[in-house]
């Protein structure tokens, strides 16, 4: 099989808890969709390589949906965000990294994680580190809401292939 024709990239500040988590809760929502031609990987602004996903956020992406066995973390780098048709960010800090940074790569292909919930959720996705565990699966419970909002957009978007 050919790469994929479209590619989104996650974003939060780490890469071990939000953006971990919407990589694997986007991956699931778009493979419910039938849309495997989009492929999802996750970086984050400050990450430091190779660090695995934290423990409560293992833990909360198993108890909705996926599995973040294996996960190591990414440091974001030009190429990624170049080669991204979409940017999907946690928080408005990192769109703004993102849009300074490299002022070339499209402002509006940098978008926020809770968009499309606007209005039930607040604009950015408080990152979770140091919180106990029921705050942490909370923190989960609004991404994964945010992602299948994605899922659906992109869905309309870039139809499956035969759609």
């Amino acid at each position: 099989m050919s790469d994929p024709t479209r590619r989104v990239l996650v974003v939060c500040t780490a890469n071990i808890c939000r953006s971990a988590m919407a990589g694997v809760f986007l991956r699931e929502h778009l493979r419910a969709a039938g849309l495997a031609h989009v492929a999802v990987s996750s970086a984050g602004t400050h990450a430091q390589a190779g660090r695995p996903a934290l423990p409560a956020a293992v833990t909360a992406v198993a108890a909705i949906r996926g599995s973040l066995q294996g996960h190591v973390s990414t440091p974001l780098d030009i190429v990624s965000a170049r080669e991204a048709d979409l940017i999907l960010c946690a928080a408005g800090d990192h769109r703004r990294h993102i849009t300074s940074w490299w002022p070339d790569v499209p402002a509006d292909r940098v978008r926020l994680f809770n968009e499309p919930i606007a209005g039930a959720a607040p604009p950015d996705v408080d990152d979770p580190y140091g919180w106990d565990d029921e705050l942490f699966l909370l923190a989960a419970r609004v991404i994964d809401r945010a992602m299948a909002a994605w899922a659906h957009e992109l869905a309309d978007r870039w139809p499956a292939r035969g759609s």
